[in-house]
């Protein structure tokens, strides 16, 4: 991926005070946001490329990061307190509630699906973990009724990284947008790697943290490292420590339009598109699966944009760039974006070909060999939960617009795409490679549909009454795995057969 310097335009001080200045941003920022503006009146930036920002008295009053997002800090304050951070465009990204003295208060997050998120310290409990902080709505009253908590945490001095009660509640990336706060405050203040102590240390929760964080430690599998162990430590309601560290290293988030935004730390790293997320699929030396993925572009990618037709923004054959996809089978099934290495837009959202309205249903060997496994590709502690909403699941082919799998009401929902994808590799595939290929297809499967298995599980299971909930928990921790991939066997090896042998996947309605 590239990582070279982009360029940067010059910093317009008065956009900054005019954000500043917007009624919903005083009221919650208080005085301190309102003498921040009034002293940018006299603000300059100076350096190489007027990163740091200060004061008619030189005094340091924030300054501008490698991608060009702005850090403002409290005017007074030292050690040196953020108080708000915005993106190149100008957008507000966080707005710190501080006191005269910088003390932390509160803090507003803007997720780059718009909205807003609103933590205020204190106020709630937690059977696991006691004193916890309270995620909010837009209406950050002291009155407010939580979203969910957090693990109490102090703010200006951040020692660990906080255990988040319900992620899910929470709008698409504001669960994010916490960690990477947490980040970028740790790495302010200089603190030391972090450990994670929270009772969810899911696979999950590790991707999530490895995007504003560098991971030191776990030997050459960190990910096992950070899960070994989950189902007790939940179960037992205790504190999760593993050998990993974790080294502050925060994101800079740039909103391009209204549900487009690139995360950009050594180059881009993530794109979110109308609340989907593309990926880098290899982070930090670790390898993730995502079927929404960020890649270097190929010839036959900016052949793509010329053929359909699209006017790109800047000459797609100067420089490297990188194209949004979906993507399966060791392939992109459809380009969305292609970007410039700073994140700029240079075609997109490309046109994506017409899926067929019709559905069908995935079948019998689909629907036998997905309940056997999807309990194997997630924590024990949810088998059963997966076991009991897997069964009023209605799974299926049919279209899904710029996706590849939709949860819809009870109906899980995959692409034709991934179905007409599969038919033409097989068909030029060799016969004996057609079993490996088979193979690909369940994983690629598995993989789109695990997510929202998962998350409409752990909705089951919280909703249960406590002891009923324990009773489930204690009954999953029973399960004999070993057991459960044996039965497995039979339902898997009579799907790959019949995918070998070009059967088990329909032909897209229309050819």
């Amino acid at each position: 991926m590239p990582t070279e310097k982009p360029e940067r335009p010059a910093l317009d001080l008065e956009r900054v005070r005019g954000v500043l200045d917007a009624p919903e941003v005083r009221s919650f920022g208080g005085p301190v946001v309102g003498e921040l503006s009034t002293i940018l009146r006299t603000t300059v930036a100076r350096g190489s490329d007027g990163e740091v920002l200060v004061d008619a008295d030189g005094r340091p009053l924030g300054r501008r990061l490698q991608h060009g997002s702005v850090v403002l800090d409290h005017p007074t304050a030292r050690p040196r307190a953020r108080v708000a951070e915005l993106d190149r465009e100008g957008h507000l990204v966080a707005l710190v509630r501080r006191d005269a003295r910088g003390a932390f208060q509160a803090v507003r997050l803007y997720p780059a699906s718009g909205g807003s998120v609103s933590l205020l310290p204190g106020g709630a409990w937690h059977p696991l973990w006691g004193t916890s902080d309270r995620l909010v709505g837009p209406d950050a009253s002291a009155s407010s009724e939580p979203l969910t908590i957090a693990e109490a945490t102090t703010w200006d001095a951040i020692s660990f990284i906080p255990a988040l009660a319900d992620p899910t509640r929470l709008r698409h990336g504001a669960g994010s947008a916490v960690l990477n706060l947490i980040a970028g405050l740790a790495q302010e203040q200089g603190s030391a790697p972090l450990a994670y102590r929270g009772p969810y240390p899911t696979e999950q929760l590790f991707w999530a943290l490895v995007e504003s964080f560098r991971v030191e430690g776990g030997g050459g599998n960190p990910v096992a490292t950070f899960t070994r162990g989950a189902e007790a430590t939940f179960r037992e309601g205790r504190p999760h420590v593993t050998s990993l560290r974790w080294i502050a290293a925060p994101y800079e988030q740039r909103g391009l339009a209204p549900g487009l935004a690139v995360f950009l730390r050594e180059g881009v790293e993530k794109v979110i598109w109308e609340e989907r997320a593309y990926r880098r699929s290899e982070l930090q030396g670790l390898r993730r699966r995502e079927h929404r993925v960020l890649r270097v572009a190929e010839p036959s990618d900016l052949r793509e944009v010329r053929a359909g037709g699209v006017s790109p923004a800047s000459d797609p054959d100067s420089g490297t760039h990188l194209v949004a996809s979906l993507w399966a089978l060791d392939r992109p099934l459809e380009n969305h974006f292609i970007l410039e290495a700073d994140g700029r837009v240079v075609a997109g959202p490309l046109p994506g070909a017409a899926e067929p309205v019709e559905q069908a249903p995935l079948g019998p060997l689909w629907e036998s060999a997905l309940g056997a496994l999807l309990p194997l590709e997630a924590t024990p502690l949810l088998a059963g939960a997966i076991a009991h909403v897997w069964s009023g699941f209605r799974p299926e082919w049919g279209p899904v617009p710029r996706d590849l799998v939709v949860l819809d009401g009870g109906t899980l929902r995959l692409s034709w795409r991934l179905a007409r994808a599969y038919q033409t590799v097989w068909a030029a595939t060799p016969r004996p490679e057609r079993r490996k290929l088979a193979r690909e297809l369940v994983q690629d499967v598995l993989g789109l549909l695990g997510e929202p298995v998962r998350r409409e599980a752990a909705r089951w299971l919280a909703a249960l009454p406590l002891p009923v909930q324990e009773a489930k928990l204690a009954d999953a921790m029973a399960v004999d795995r070993e057991a459960l991939a044996a039965r497995a066997l039979n339902p898997l090896g009579q799907l790959l057969a019949a995918l070998e042998a070009g059967e088990a996947v329909p032909a897209p309605p229309g050819g």
